[in-house]
C-alpha cells in the first residue's frame, strides 16, 4: 500500500483542494477582466515541495471537456519542483526553478479592504540545506518595495526561525522545526513603498506536518491483572494503553494510530487481544489453576519413565496397572508478551508485558482422606541405565467411613476428627471446609465444628450418650466450602459409626427434689417418707445404699439399706436452718461398684406450724421510762415465733402488786400493748409483770423495768444531778482515805528504819567467841573475805529488801585491784559507792571495821582482864 500522502494549499483563500487533489470554489468570487491567477503548494510526506499555477476562466472562454470538467492551464508540477540551491541571504537568488509568488496589489491608504491570510504547511524535522525557501511574496507596485514579517518564530521568540529577503520577498525556514514542541506559526508578511506608503498585510499561518519520530510508549510495564478461573467466554480481563507523541488527530498521517498484538504467552494460550482498543479478553478453555495431567509409565529396567518432564506435581490419583498416575500442577499466574505499534501497527512498535493472576473459584470440591502415601518415581533417559531424576510422589489416601468410642454420659466428649483436603487455593473461603451432620443424630447429642485448620472436622458430644439406651450410633457426615461451588460438584459424605463405652452410672433418685409435709412437733422415731434411687446400670445388679450428706440441724436419720428417712430430734419450724417453712436435706445412694457412682437428691420437708411458742414482748421494748404525774400511755409490741393461725388476737393481763398502779389494755388490732401509771409513784425503779396470751391461749409472763421520774405528761425528764450534801459526803470519803494512806506509810517507814535485817549463817564475817578462860583467849584463825567489797550487794542475792521501788541508777563499783598498794583506794572508792547505792539494805556490813566512839565495858583485851581491879560485865548482858 502506497503511504505516500500530500498536502494542498491555495494562495487565493476563495479556493481550496481536497485530499485528493480536487480543486473547489470556497467562497463567491468575481472575475475581474474574465479570469483569476493563483498558485496552489504541495507537500509529501516524504518532504518533497510542488507548485502550480492555475487560472481561472469567465464562462463565456473556458474549455468543456465531454466528462463536464473545465480544462486548466497549468504547469507540470514535477517541472515546477524545488530544488536546492545556495542562498544568499543579504541579496542573491537560486538557481531554482520559479516559487510560488503572493502578488500585493498598490493601495494607497485610500480604502480599507479585508485581510488576506496564506495557510502552509512544513513537515517536521526537514533536514535542510538551511536556510530553505518556504515562499515569495511579491509586491505588484511601480515603486520599489521592501519587505519584512513580524510574529512568533520571526522577532518574537523563538527569534529567527523564519526570515524574509527585504528587497525580493523570499520567506526563508533556519533550522528544521519540531512538531511535538510548536505545531503552527502565526506570522505577518509587510510590504513598504519607497515614499512609505504600507501595503496591505497579509497573515501567514504555517503548520508543521507531523512526521513518525516517536515511538509508542505503554502507560504500565508490567500492567497486571486478575481473571477468576471460571470465568466466561470472551471475558475483558484488562485493557493495555500506549501513547505516541505524535499528532493523533492529524488526518493526513496515521503516525499515532496504534495497534496491538500478543506475541507469547505463559504456560498456555488462552487469551487474545483486540488490536484497536487492546482490551484482553478470555477466550473461555483450560483456565484452571489446578490443571490436572495424566502421565503414562513405562516399564524400563524394572522402574517407571515418565514420559514427560515435570518438576512439580502432586498425585491426585494412582493407577498402577494402567501405567497411569494422574498429576495436579498449579498454574497460577500466566504472563504474555505484548506490543504496540504506531502507523496502525506497521511503523515503530515497543513491546510490554501482562501478567494475569488466575483468582481461586471454587472448582473442587473436599473430600475426606486418611492420610497421604508416597510413590517413588524414576525418571530415566532412554538411553541410559542409571535414572536421571527421582521423585518422591505423594498421594492422598481417602476414606468414607469411620470408627469412634465415646464413653457414655460424657458431656464435650471428643468423638472424631476428621481430615479432608481440597485443591483451591489454601486458606481461602473455597479450600475452607465447613462440616454437618445430616443423619443418624436424631436427638442431637451430636455436634461437628471446623477446627483451627480449616480442613478438619471435629465431632463432639452435646449430650451424654446412655449404653443402656443405644450402644451405637451411626452419623452421616457431609463437608462443603464457605462459599458454594462454582459449577456442579458432587458433595464428600462420611459416615461414622459411634460405639459407646459403658462405664458405672450413679444411681439416680426419682424424682431428683422430693417435697414432703409434716407437722413440726413429730416425736424422735417417727417415720418422714422413704425416698429411694435406681440404679441405671441393670445389667451389673448392683446393690444401692443410702447415707445423708447434708442435715445442717441434725433432725434426721436415714435406713442405709431401705432409704426409709426418720425424725432424729425435735423439728422446729421456727428453726435458724428453715427457709419459708422448708427445710433441706441432701441424700447420697451409691452403689456397691469397684469404684462407687454416687447419686444424689433433694428432699424438702414442708413443716407445719404447731403452737409451740409463747407470745412475748420485744427485748428491746422492756425498758421504759414514764412519768410520775398524769403518766402518757406507753405502747409495747407483742411478737409470736409461730405462725398466724397461732398467734394474734393476743391478750394482757397485770400480774402481782402491778395491778394497783398500773393499767394494760391491747389496742384496736389486738397485736399491741397500752400500758399506763394510774396512780403517781415515787421516783424510783419499778418492775411490771405483764402476763401475754395468744389466740389459743399459750401464755408467757413478760417483765418491764419501769424508771418512774419526777415529771408530767409525756415530756418524760429525769433530773440526773447529785445536790451538795452528797457532793461534800464523797469529798469527805475521799480526804479520809487518803489521811489513812498517808498514816500507813508513815508506820511502815518508821517500822523498817528500826528493823535490822538478820544475817544469814553463811555469812562471811568473823565471829565472836565467848571466852570463859583466863589469858588472851583462842587466836583468830580466819580473815575477813573482802571480796564482800566486790560490788556490794551483787554477790550477796540471798541478801534482799523489800522496799518502794527505786528507779535510781544503781552504784558503780570498782574491781579489787591486782596491784595491793592500790588496796587504800580500792575500800575508800567501794566505801563512798556503797553509802550512796540506793539498793543497798538498811544494814551496813562495812561497819565490822570500825570500834565507834567508846565502850562503857572498855576493852576486853586479856591484859586487862589479868588486872587485879574488878570487872564489869554487866554491858554484856
Amino acid at each position: 500500500m502506497d503511504r505516500n500522502r500530500f498536502a494542498f494549499n491555495s494562495s487565493d483563500s476563495h479556493f481550496k483542494v481536497e485530499l485528493d487533489g480536487t480543486l473547489k470554489v470556497d467562497r463567491e468570487i468575481t472575475l475581474h477582466g474574465g479570469q483569476r491567477d493563483f498558485v496552489i503548494y504541495s507537500q509529501n510526506s516524504k518532504g518533497h515541495n510542488y507548485t502550480t499555477t492555475v487560472r481561472v476562466i469567465h464562462g463565456n472562454g473556458h474549455q468543456h471537456d465531454g466528462n463536464g470538467h473545465h480544462n486548466h492551464e497549468n504547469q507540470d508540477h514535477h517541472n515546477s519542483q524545488h530544488k536546492s540551491a545556495n542562498v544568499d541571504y543579504s541579496n542573491k537568488t537560486e538557481d531554482t526553478p520559479d516559487l510560488p509568488v503572493l502578488h500585493f496589489p498598490m493601495f494607497l491608504g485610500l480604502h480599507r479592504r479585508k485581510r488576506c491570510s496564506l495557510p502552509l504547511r512544513i513537515l517536521e524535522n526537514d533536514r535542510g540545506p538551511f536556510p530553505k525557501r518556504l515562499v515569495l511574496v511579491h509586491f505588484d507596485a511601480d515603486e520599489e518595495v521592501q519587505y519584512q514579517i513580524t510574529g512568533p518564530g520571526s522577532n518574537e521568540p523563538p527569534i529567527n526561525l523564519f526570515t524574509i529577503d527585504k528587497i525580493s520577498g523570499q520567506i526563508y525556514v533556519t533550522q528544521p522545526l519540531d512538531r511535538e514542541k510548536q505545531d503552527i506559526y502565526l506570522l505577518t508578511a509587510h510590504g513598504n513603498v519607497a515614499n512609505g506608503v504600507l501595503a496591505k498585510k497579509m497573515d501567514i499561518v504555517i503548520t508543521v506536518l507531523d512526521v513518525n519520530d516517536n515511538r509508542p510508549i505503554f502507560t504500565k510495564d508490567p500492567f497486571v491483572g486478575e481473571v477468576a478461573e471460571d470465568s466466561a467466554k470472551d471475558f475483558e480481563v484488562i485493557t493495555i494503553v500506549a501513547r505516541d507523541a505524535d499528532a493523533a488527530d492529524d488526518p493526513y498521517t496515521n503516525y499515532a494510530i496504534i495497534h496491538y498484538k500478543i506475541l507469547s504467552q505463559k504456560p498456555n494460550a488462552l487469551f487474545d487481544i483486540n488490536p484497536v482498543t487492546g482490551a484482553i479478553r478470555y477466550l473461555g478453555s483450560g483456565l484452571d489453576r489446578e490443571v490436572r495431567i495424566v502421565f503414562k509409565l513405562s516399564t524400563l529396567y524394572g522402574h517407571f519413565t515418565l514420559s514427560k518432564n515435570v518438576t512439580t506435581c502432586t498425585i491426585i490419583e494412582l493407577k498402577l496397572g494402567l501405567n497411569l498416575f494422574i498429576c495436579q500442577q498449579k498454574y497460577t499466574k500466566y504472563t504474555l508478551e505484548v506490543e504496540a505499534a504506531d502507523m496502525e501497527g506497521t511503523g515503530m512498535a515497543v513491546k510490554g508485558h501482562v501478567i494475569l493472576t488466575v483468582t481461586d473459584s471454587n472448582d473442587n470440591a473436599p473430600a475426606f482422606v486418611k492420610s497421604k502415601a508416597s510413590t517413588v518415581v524414576k525418571m530415566y533417559h532412554s538411553h541410559r541405565t542409571q535414572p536421571i531424576h527421582v521423585h518422591r510422589l505423594m498421594k492422598d489416601v481417602y476414606q468414607t467411613t469411620y470408627e469412634a468410642m465415646v464413653p457414655e454420659n460424657k458431656v464435650g466428649a471428643l468423638v472424631l476428627k476428621m481430615s479432608v483436603t481440597d485443591g483451591d487455593e489454601p486458606h481461602s473461603p473455597a479450600w475452607n471446609a465447613k462440616f454437618k451432620i445430616v443423619g443418624g443424630d436424631f436427638l442431637e447429642q451430636f455436634a461437628v465444628e471446623t477446627g483451627p485448620g480449616k480442613q478438619e472436622g471435629i465431632i463432639t458430644t452435646v449430650k451424654g450418650l446412655d449404653y443402656e439406651t443405644s450402644s451405637t450410633y451411626t452419623l452421616l457426615v457431609t463437608v462443603e466450602n464457605e462459599v458454594p461451588f462454582a459449577g456442579r460438584h458432587p458433595t464428600a459424605t462420611a459416615t461414622v459409626v459411634v460405639s459407646v463405652e459403658d462405664v458405672n452410672e450413679a444411681p439416680v433418685f426419682s424424682p431428683s427434689i422430693k417435697v414432703v409435709g409434716k407437722k413440726e412437733d413429730l416425736s424422735a422415731g417417727t417415720d418422714i417418707v422413704q425416698y429411694t434411687a435406681t440404679d441405671p446400670d441393670t445389667a451389673r445388679s448392683q446393690k444401692v445404699s443410702y447415707k445423708i450428706i447434708k442435715d445442717p440441724a441434725q433432725w434426721l436419720s436415714v435406713n442405709k439399706d431401705t432409704g426409709m428417712i426418720k425424725v432424729k430430734s425435735a423439728m422446729d419450724r421456727e428453726g435458724h436452718y428453715v427457709v419459708d417453712n422448708k427445710y433441706t436435706v441432701l441424700i447420697a445412694a451409691y452403689d456397691n461398684d469397684d469404684v462407687p457412682a454416687t447419686g444424689t437428691g433433694t428432699l424438702e420437708i414442708k413443716l407445719e406450724d404447731v403452737n409451740d411458742n409463747s407470745p412475748s414482748i420485744p427485748l428491746n421494748e422492756r425498758s421504759i421510762t414514764v412519768c410520775n404525774k398524769e403518766s402518757a400511755p406507753h405502747r409495747l409490741s407483742v411478737t409470736d415465733a409461730d405462725g398466724p393461725d397461732f398467734s394474734a388476737p393476743y391478750t394482757v393481763s397485770l400480774q402481782g402488786m402491778s395491778k394497783n398502779n398500773w393499767n394494760a389494755t391491747m389496742n384496736d388490732t389486738r397485736m399491741g400493748i397500752i400500758l399506763t401509771l394510774v396512780m403517781p409513784l415515787p421516783i424510783g425503779d419499778y418492775s411490771v409483770v405483764l402476763r401475754v396470751a395468744d389466740s389459743h391461749g399459750l401464755e408467757q409472763d413478760n417483765t418491764i423495768q419501769v424508771k418512774v421520774c419526777d415529771c408530767s405528761g409525756a415530756d418524760v425528764k429525769c433530773k440526773t444531778g447529785i445536790g451538795l450534801p452528797y457532793i461534800l459526803g464523797i469529798l469527805g470519803a475521799i480526804l479520809l482515805l487518803l489521811l489513812l494512806g498517808l498514816l500507813l506509810l508513815m508506820f511502815l517507814r518508821r517500822r523498817g528504819g528500826e528493823k535490822k535485817e538478820p544475817l544469814l549463817q553463811d555469812d562471811r564475817r568473823d565471829n565472836i567467841y565467848y571466852h570463859v578462860e583466863e589469858g588472851g583467849g583462842q587466836d583468830d584463825q580466819d580473815y575477813y573475805d573482802l571480796s564482800v567489797l566486790h560490788r556490794g550487794l551483787d554477790n550477796r542475792p540471798d541478801v534482799f529488801r523489800n522496799v518502794v521501788p527505786n528507779f535510781l541508777p544503781a552504784a558503780q563499783y570498782r574491781p579489787r585491784p591486782a596491784n595491793p598498794e592500790d588496796i587504800g583506794n580500792f575500800i575508800d572508792d567501794n566505801l563512798k559507792a556503797a553509802d550512796n547505792d540506793p539498793l543497798a539494805p538498811p544494814y551496813d556490813s562495812l561497819l565490822v571495821f570500825d570500834k565507834g566512839k567508846g565502850s562503857d565495858a572498855g576493852t576486853l583485851s586479856s591484859l586487862n582482864s589479868s588486872s587485879s581491879g574488878d570487872q564489869e560485865y554487866d554491858c554484856l548482858n
